[in-house]
């Protein structure tokens, strides 16, 4: 019997989360760290709250009954992810504040037209595939959601418990930000299917780009100490795509 989407992305999400935390949850309990286990443990709890959101059937406005995006999911994880924030009093440390430099929103629509650019290279979408809907969605929802999570949330927890080491391009990196970036390429590149088998896209291309993507997002959102660069960054690369798929139909 097929498992309930819900449920097939509840287990996606644990094993990314085992491969991406499970040895720094192991390091953590040798190490006896309460920091790190508590590090690790919160993101899994979050990454889960996201797959659980994100794929629960909550029912659509009869108005709404048409649309084929999870609007009200990817709002929902962010008003959490926010409301967290807002409660813990971290939201300048989770990004959730004006750029601190100037430039900060323009260097983040470079960032995002180059990833389109890079992306439309390798794209394998179907245009006819993308409509109105998709178009708005990609400009709008993605990067709301996903960088207040993983730009946000998660790195705020994880660089709290390992600290900063190592200085690159003008801002202080940690392993906070290979495991999100980790966590946020198995989560797009990594699913079981309805048979519960685990589906791997196949191109090492797509692997470094998701990758790559998600370390320059932590990048942009440690230069400009804010997240809305990285949101702006997201957005306008997943828009730009879809749009031009658009126009080719």
């Amino acid at each position: 019997m097929a498992l309930p989407a819900v449920k097939i992305a509840l287990a996606s999400t644990a094993l990314h989360c085992a491969i991406a935390l499970g040895p720094l949850l192991i390091y953590g309990i040798y190490k006896k760290s309460k920091a790190i286990i508590l590090a690790c443990l919160t993101v899994f709890a979050l990454d889960l709250m996201q797959a659980g959101i994100l794929f629960s059937p909550i029912p659509y406005p009869s108005a709404l009954a048409n649309l084929h995006y999870n609007w009200i999911q990817k709002g929902l994880v962010y008003i959490l992810c926010a409301f967290i924030i807002w409660r813990s009093k971290k939201a300048n440390e989770c990004g959730l504040t004006i750029p601190n430099k100037p430039s900060g929103f323009g260097l983040a629509l470079l960032v995002g037209a180059l990833f389109a650019g890079i992306d439309l290279l390798f794209n394998q979408m179907d245009p006819m595939q993308i409509d109105r809907e998709t178009v708005f969605f990609q400009l709008t929802m993605p990067g709301l959601e996903e960088e207040i999570l993983y730009r946000g949330l998660m790195l705020y927890f994880l660089d709290k418990a390992l600290g900063n080491r190592w200085k690159f391009l003008g801002v202080q990196f940690g392993w906070g930000a290979f495991i999100t970036s980790a966590l946020f390429a198995l989560g797009h590149l990594m699913i079981f299917d309805q048979s519960f088998q685990i589906q791997i896209d196949p191109s090492p291309l797509a692997w470094v780009n998701q990758f790559f993507f998600a370390l320059v997002m932590c990048w942009l959102r440690y230069y400009t100490n804010s997240a809305w660069t990285a949101v702006l960054a997201h957005n306008l690369d997943n828009g730009l795509m879809a749009l031009k798929l658009y126009a080719t139909r």
